[in-house]
């Protein structure tokens, strides 16, 4: 959502945050998937 408000007011800072976002989530997802052993 930020990202797509960025894209509109200047496309690089847009879609460096969507990147960013994206990686973001990227991490916590596998950092989600390494702990569900863990807890195992």
């Amino acid at each position: 959502m930020m990202g797509l408000i960025g894209m509109g007011n200047n496309p690089m800072v847009g879609a460096t945050v969507a990147v960013a976002v994206a990686v973001e989530e990227a991490m916590r997802a596998k950092k989600v998937v390494i702990t569900k052993p863990d807890l195992k």
